[in-house]
């Protein structure tokens, strides 16, 4: 992938990744987890933003994925090849953000289920702060995943001024909790809903 995309690897200063989180029922599976990499200088940290957002690098990643979907590992199922959409997610103060939407469908015994894998990020000074998320037969919640952006940009730019190594790890750190607060069992199938905290602090709802 690094020799498709044409960037010579630099070395991080900080390199630190989240706990993921899981939510898995018997309708959905979703996980999220964030990562901080600290760059020797802010303009590398510039530099690899752009080559993330231009459209070589999509193309690259595609063919990269289309080529792992067809591993032994998936042997006996379809996968349909892999499609990537990018946005541009609001991150006021930032050298620039960037977003990812992945989506294939995996097709099995005539059953078919979409995977989604969402990677929102941005670049603060020499920091890249990203945001991965993945859902099962649906998005991880949009709603939620704005929050947790949200919630790690606040960070960044709170612990600006801190060490690079100190204000990585917190900024990379979620913690987070869901509670269940109603459950339903219809012909079969149980669905429940979820309020996600982050510490005390509510950041939205699920259902599954």
């Amino acid at each position: 992938l690094a020799r498709c995309v044409d960037v010579a690897p630099s070395k991080d200063v900080v390199n630190v990744k989240s706990k993921e989180y899981e939510l898995d029922t018997n309708t959905q599976q979703e996980s999220v987890h964030s990562s901080v990499s600290v760059k020797p200088t802010s303009s590398l940290a510039a530099k690899e933003l752009a080559v993330v957002r231009g459209s070589h690098a999509r193309n690259c990643l595609a063919h990269y994925l289309n080529v792992e979907f067809k591993g032994p590992q998936f042997r006996g199922v379809t996968v349909s090849p892999v499609a990537i959409k990018q946005s541009t997610p609001t991150a006021p103060g930032t050298t620039g953000s960037f977003a990812l939407r992945i989506k294939v469908t995996i097709t099995a015994h005539g059953i078919r289920v979409p995977i989604y894998f969402d990677l929102l990020g941005f670049v603060y000074g020499p920091a890249q702060v990203t945001l991965s998320t993945a859902g099962l037969a649906a998005p991880f919640p949009a709603a939620t995943e704005q929050r947790l952006f949200s919630l790690l940009l606040a960070r960044a730019k709170a612990h600006a001024n801190g060490t690079l190594a100190s204000a990585a790890a917190h900024v990379a750190t979620l913690h987070l909790t869901a509670t269940v607060y109603d459950t339903q069992t219809s012909m079969g199938v149980f669905s429940s809903k979820e309020k996600v905290y982050q510490g005390t602090t509510k950041l939205g709802e699920d259902q599954s």
